[in-house]
């Protein structure tokens, strides 16, 4: 993660999965097996997440709302 930046976290609805984002910096966990993770750039533009949450959750999907 890029520590010189602020983070920011969000659980999902049922508390399985936790997506941090970092600067512009995203990682995925599944809170059930913490090994199971998914890091990436979302954008090549490298913009800060200024905010983020939760709007959707079905069995395997989670629907995050960013603002940049």
């Amino acid at each position: 993660m890029d520590y010189e930046s602020y983070v920011r976290i969000v659980f999902s609805l049922d508390k399985n999965q936790v997506a941090v984002f970092s600067g512009s910096f995203v990682t995925l966990w599944d809170t059930n097996n913490p090994e199971n993770c998914l890091s990436f750039y979302p954008w090549p533009t490298k913009k800060h997440v200024l905010d983020c949450k939760v709007v959707l959750q079905t069995s395997n999907h989670m629907v995050i709302y960013i603002k940049l």
